[in-house]
């Protein structure tokens, strides 16, 4: 087994990190792991998270990396607290001016890094749980409310369309919209191989993502 040595100025500061030691040991937390990066947990969550479409893993990836990686991804993980993430997201907020469905994103991901933390004893605790509600909550945001069309309010908006010399281009993507409730990216995904119109029926099986890089 390897020696590890710990300091302190007094010795009530020691026997304070001699009990801290001795209470990781109990929990299982790893000991001798204290230059261990959030970036270091991040690359062994990307190498091992399987059951993802691609695209879903490529947006959760591209969010990390672009906005996680830097000055924050390079933290030791045992020494960033509850503070620290409350204290980033709100930079990204009031900073970054970053939108909120945006920064949903970037907590989906750290929020599964941390917990790859947990589960392999680098830390006690996810300092991200609950933490995203507390600062929409902090920054007045309330989810927006959906309300379905009803079948009369869809039958008026179809003919108003179709009436319209501004809009009537639109008509056949809004009459696809509504009779298949897809979403925006897997309309502007389809291809004319995944429209079988002698078999009537549409595959969908991709959807476009749209990213802006700085490079």
């Amino acid at each position: 087994k390897n020696r590890h040595t710990i300091y302190c100025a007094t010795l009530e500061g020691l026997r304070e990190k001699e009990e801290e030691i001795r209470r990781d040991l109990r929990d299982g937390i790893k000991t001798g792991s204290s230059n261990i990066t959030l970036n270091d947990v991040y690359e062994m969550w990307k190498k091992d998270k399987v059951g993802l479409k691609e695209t879903t893993k490529g947006n959760y990836i591209y969010m990390y990396e672009h906005f996680v990686k830097g000055a924050f991804g390079k933290r030791k993980i045992q020494l960033i607290r509850r503070s620290d993430v409350r204290r980033f997201y709100n930079g990204l907020l009031d900073t970054k001016r970053l939108a909120v469905m945006t920064l949903d994103n970037i907590h989906t991901v750290l929020h599964q890094v941390f917990k790859v933390a947990v589960e392999d004893g680098y830390i006690r605790l996810n300092p991200s749980d609950d933490i995203l509600g507390e600062v929409k909550r902090a920054h007045g945001y309330e989810a927006p409310k959906r309300h379905a069309l009803t079948i009369p309010e869809q039958t008026a908006f179809i003919e108003y369309i179709g009436k319209s010399n501004k809009y009537k281009h639109w008509l056949p993507l809004f009459t696809f919209f509504l009779g298949t409730g897809c979403r925006v990216s897997e309309v502007m995904g389809i291809s004319w191989e995944d429209v079988h119109l002698k078999d009537g029926y549409v595959e969908i099986n991709h959807n476009m993502v749209y990213y802006q890089r700085e490079t």
